[in-house]
């Protein structure tokens, strides 16, 4: 799969998962909420999920270990960013 391929599927799974979200947010449990929000990051991650995935296949390391604490990082802070309205809503906050 071309790196092109593999960004417009990366966008067409994000969008679906925004539009699953959109559309039945309302009926949703707060965990299913928050389990959609997981996969729209770990969609938005792939292809540093990819990246490490290959560097670990043919090196049996990663090269640059605070890059991914960080990309690790980013990706923890933004599911809370997407998750906190819903955690909010389902407390009545």
């Amino acid at each position: 799969m071309s790196k092109n391929q593999f960004k417009v599927l990366q966008v067409v799974i994000y969008i679906t998962l925004l539009l699953i979200w959109a559309r039945w947010s309302d009926k949703l449990s707060l965990i299913a909420e928050c389990f959609i929000f997981l996969l729209m990051v770990l969609t938005l991650a792939l292809n540093k999920i990819v990246e490490y995935v290959k560097q670990w296949k043919t090196k049996k390391c990663i090269e640059n270990k605070k890059k991914l604490v960080l990309d690790i990082f980013l990706a923890v802070v933004f599911f809370f960013a997407l998750s906190f309205h819903s955690i909010l809503k389902y407390y009545k906050m």
